[in-house]
């Protein structure tokens, strides 16, 4: 007897972090360093440039876009029982459909995976995919799986 998910059509959707939203990050940033820069001198100015650096410095060690995609990021769709499964770096974590909230519209998919503490909420758009195909067959995907 054989396995009904064996024969399944998973496709596999290779991920990375937006280009367009690491840009967006770094034009904030330097836009809000200017204005730092750009205001009054006076004594306070050092203190508040050295506040923004370190802000800044853990912002993107550890909320940045590009710390939320690793190399080998991965979303695939399967059935039996209906979940979709999210490979990051060595791990594989298992949603049930239930389990995921979704706001999908024409430029961008934001998923919201799990519940309360293990929730992971990430944005793709279409440059987070290998092609426009790709984007266009994962949110075929997303709108034929939830509903």
């Amino acid at each position: 007897m054989t396995s009904p998910a064996k024969f399944d059509n998973a496709p596999r959707y290779n991920l990375r972090y937006s280009r367009f939203f690491f840009r967006l990050e770094i034009i904030l940033s330097l836009i809000f360093f200017v204005s730092l820069l750009a205001s009054r001198p006076d004594l306070w100015l050092i203190l508040s440039l050295i506040t923004y650096l370190l802000l800044t410095f853990i912002f993107f060690a550890k909320y940045s876009i590009n710390r939320q995609f690793s190399e080998d990021t991965a979303v695939e769709f399967r059935s039996s029982p209906d979940r979709l499964i999210w490979y990051d770096q060595k791990t594989e974590t298992n949603f049930l459909y239930d389990e995921i909230e979704v706001i999908i519209t024409r430029w961008f998919v934001l998923l919201k995976l799990g519940k309360n503490s293990h929730q992971i909420n990430r944005l793709m758009l279409k440059d987070s995919f290998e092609n426009m195909d790709h984007y266009s067959s994962f949110r075929r995907q997303i709108l034929l799986k939830l509903r």
